[in-house]
């Protein structure tokens, strides 16, 4: 999983109007395998979007601004934000963009 492969997919996520087969295919194919096996479908459900958040990290999201942060408190008194995104076109596409942007700051 390089780096450079997931900020090109977090740009493609960013620029999408809605949750897609094709998108849910990229973020499997760019993480590699998955738990479950099986696709899901990240970019349009909310509990399929949540299983990319990396283990240990907390999410905070908001539905009218379609708000994601994901934030690591492991052993803090406060958090440390490692990825959101806010505006873009759905809440779920908002948390899959913070949960790979974690990836890549963790």
């Amino acid at each position: 999983m390089s780096e450079q492969r997931i900020r090109d997919l977090i740009a493609k996520l960013e620029a999408a109007t809605e949750g897609s087969h094709e998108l849910d295919g990229l973020i499997w194919d760019t993480l590699g395998p998955v738990k479950p096996r099986s696709i899901h479908r990240y970019t349009s459900s909310l509990d399929a979007a949540l299983t990319l958040v990396p283990e240990g990290c907390d999410v905070d999201m908001q539905t009218r601004k379609r708000y994601a942060m994901v934030a690591d408190w492991r052993g803090r008194d406060h958090g440390v934000p490692l990825g959101s995104s806010i505006g873009v076109a759905t809440l779920p596409l908002a948390l899959c963009i913070a949960a790979l942007k974690a990836r890549v700051d963790q």
